[in-house]
């Protein structure tokens, strides 16, 4: 066995110890995690060394090894992180710091692929009324959640929630995300995919998913599958495989039996867990199992490429890959036994497949290897097609004068043919995704032809025309396309500006369709777009009937940091015709205005503004115009009490004359009245005395309560 090991030690590297006794299975099944990138699990009693064993074999091979010990003394947040307070050009700061999961795996996540190479997971949920999902991940998808979301700035997941981004999707849903095939039960903690033998066939294309809920009545193993749509999937079926227990994992065997860790009971560690393996008595002796099991356990470097191109058509996936991966280790001498495997119509459909990712592996270093695919984008069998398209573009590399002498390659009318006519969605997704990848600007009349004919039907084929496009990057051709009369066109250019960072997204502000509206003041708060924010900011003088658009707005002149634009919030607060809500949070940013918050309100992520204060005078004053208006009886008690946590915020002392009228005028509502008596209390003001004889003389029990409160300070 050939273990990669680092040229350099770091500090992560435990110190060898030279006298370390090995024992050599265990070694060996070590070795055989860091060499295939396998998880490996040792047993054993406390204090026999499973650890030190791990450390030794990492030392000898360079590998940075980090030892987390997973007893009482740990928390979540220190395998997760931690907000802390740090110096920072002498000031003390807080800011987040990563705990020792992010730090070793930024995108932590179990995953699974099925037959077709497609990639699913069990996303969780954020405890705040979201469900869980099945998520079906595309090359560059965005499944829509953000780390500031767990913790909003405005509450309740932020957009998460109000935008509904955790839904499966619907005609006004975002269009920047891909969203979830289907929401899902409570706790996704493990998920396997059936390999093809064990069970029967009714766990054929099966997505087994443990779902912990702390509770043995709530929790246990669902099973789903899904079915084709469009250039994506639908759920097909979804039921409980096993109930009445509370699995954190899940895993298939060499024996076709299904594996699960069970928890036990609880959210607290019971120290009674245990494994468990479901089978189906009819099968555990089935010839096919046996053969299946022998197989995994065989040696693959003593198979001959004869034996190992049978096995791409295996029906178990672990067998199949483990052949495909064997013929790749042996280079350029598999390519006659890929092509031919893939080439042949009368070769099981998995083998074929098998056989083209094979080929795309040896094209890492031989380009030849990708010929054979370029005879398979005309077959009968619509999954060859698409293969073949997107290998071609994933191992594209521009040859030696093409560029130079303008000559577009081959590729590009391979795939621009399919993306015009083939008749299949799968097909016409990874000609638009493999487009992008050959980075020729005129295929972008070819895949905005296909935003055109798609017409938003398949929001998957939207996304990879939109990464074609991105890939293209033909600015004169998609700024031309911004006043298309195809809405599916123009929203396509408008997501592509999204990801190119680019500042025409603001014509889109102006569009006729009011969810490309919303759609350019998400991508340009959101994303963000900075060269567009004074467009979206200039959108508060002319507002629209959307709160995603009207709240981005509000904090586009947040964010801008000039007096005027102080002015335009307070100007937006005062406007009677405006809702009660945004006014409010219009208040809610001015008052933030002399120390911004170092994350972004809307999106809760980290990012900070060139200025950690700002003049505290630009928003009193701002705030102080418009008082009288805010405080009028028919304006909203919401946007009241608002205007007055603003004042309180901002110490403007200036409004006490304001606050005693408001105190002693019954027509106003009491929670506003209160809130101007506690202020006046505060500020110490002189008319303090005379502002509590009035409230307590009120008809109002909360104003009496708090009068009651505020004359024990005279």
């Amino acid at each position: 066995m050939e273990v990669p090991a680092f040229s350099v030690r770091t500090e992560h590297v435990p110190d060898i110890d030279d006298a370390y006794q090995f024992d050599k299975e265990t070694t060996l099944a070590i070795a055989a995690g860091f060499a295939y990138n396998r998880r490996v699990m040792i047993q054993g009693y406390h204090g026999t060394g499973k650890s030190t064993h791990i450390e030794q074999v990492a030392a000898r091979l360079n590998w940075p090894c980090i030892r987390v010990n997973l007893d009482s003394h740990i928390s979540r947040i220190d395998l997760i992180g931690k907000d802390a307070i740090v110096l920072k050009d002498g000031k003390q700061v807080t800011e987040f710091r990563e705990g020792i999961l992010p730090w070793a795996l930024q995108h932590a996540c179990a995953l699974v692929f099925d037959e077709y190479g497609d990639l699913f997971t069990g996303d969780n949920d954020s405890d705040q009324g979201d469900e869980e999902r099945l998520v079906h991940v595309v090359e560059g998808g965005d499944s829509g959640w953000r780390v500031g979301y767990q913790f909003a700035p405005r509450g309740n997941a932020g957009p998460w929630n109000r935008e509904k981004l955790w839904h499966p999707r619907f005609a006004t849903q975002a269009a920047y995300i891909i969203p979830p095939v289907c929401n899902i039960e409570d706790g996704p903690s493990g998920i396997a995919y059936y390999p093809g033998t064990g069970l029967n066939a009714s766990y054929a294309g099966m997505i087994f998913i443990t779902h912990f809920k702390g509770s043995i009545a709530r929790s246990g193993i669902y099973g789903y599958t899904v079915k084709p749509q469009g250039a994506t999937y639908a759920i097909a079926d979804a039921r409980p495989v096993l109930t009445s227990a509370l699995p954190t994992d899940v895993k298939f065997g060499p024996d076709g039996r299904l594996y699960y860790s069970d928890w036990a009971q609880g959210w607290p560690k019971s120290r009674r867990g245990r494994i468990y393996a479901i089978s189906d008595p009819k099968h555990v002796n089935d010839p096919l199992v046996k053969e299946t099991q022998a197989l995994i356990a065989s040696d693959y470097t003593q198979k001959s490429a004869a034996e190992l191109a049978a096995l791409l058509g295996h029906a178990d996936w672990r067998v199949r890959l483990e052949a495909q991966y064997t013929l790749a280790e042996r280079g350029d001498a598999s390519l006659p036994t890929f092509a031919s495997v893939a080439q042949s119509t009368s070769a099981p459909a998995l083998a074929r497949r098998h056989a083209i990712w094979g080929l795309g592996q040896l094209a890492a270093k031989n380009r030849a290897a990708l010929a054979p695919l370029h005879t398979l984008l005309h077959d009968a069998d619509a999954e060859v097609r698409a293969q073949s398209i997107k290998v071609l573009g994933d191992r594209y590399v521009a040859p030696a004068g093409t560029a130079a002498a303008g000559r577009a390659p081959v590729e590009f009318d391979e795939f621009t043919r399919a993306l015009a006519s083939d008749d299949s969605a799968r097909v016409k997704f990874f000609a638009a995704q493999s487009l992008g990848k050959l980075h020729r600007p005129e295929a972008v009349p070819a895949l905005l032809a296909a935003l055109r004919a798609n017409d938003d039907v398949d929001n998957y084929l939207r996304h990879a025309c939109v990464m074609g496009l991105v890939g293209s990057n033909n600015l004169p051709a998609l700024t031309a396309a911004i006043g298309d009369e195809s809405r599916a066109v123009r929203l396509g250019v408008l997501l592509a500006f999204r990801r190119l960072d680019r500042v025409e997204i603001a014509r889109f502000l102006d569009d006729s369709d009011p969810l490309l509206v919303r759609e350019a003041a998400l991508a340009i708060n959101d994303a963000p777009v900075e060269a567009a924010r004074p467009a979206l900011a200039a959108v508060i003088s002319h507002p629209v009937a959307d709160e995603a658009v009207m709240l981005r707005a509000i904090n586009a002149q947040f964010r801008s940091g000039h007096a005027e634009n102080a002015s335009a919030l307070a100007a937006y607060a005062a406007r009677s015709d405006a809702p009660a809500a945004l006014r409010a949070e219009a208040l809610a940013q001015l008052a933030l205005w002399p120390a911004p918050p170092a994350r972004d309100r809307i999106v809760g992520v980290y990012r900070p503004l060139p200025d950690k204060t700002r003049d505290a005078t630009v928003s009193r004053e701002a705030l102080g115009r418009v008082l009288p208006s805010l405080l009028a009886s028919e304006v909203p008690e919401s946007v009241q009490v608002a205007a007055l946590a603003a004042v309180e915020a901002l110490q403007l002392r200036t409004v006490t004359g304001l606050l005693v009228a408001h105190v002693a005028d019954a027509r106003q509502p009491a929670a506003s009245r209160v809130a101007a008596l506690k202020l006046l209390e505060d500020f110490a003001d002189p008319q303090l005395a005379a502002s509590v004889a009035a409230a307590g003389a009120s008809d109002s029990p909360e104003l009496r309560l708090a009068a009651l409160a505020a004359a024990a300070q005279l």
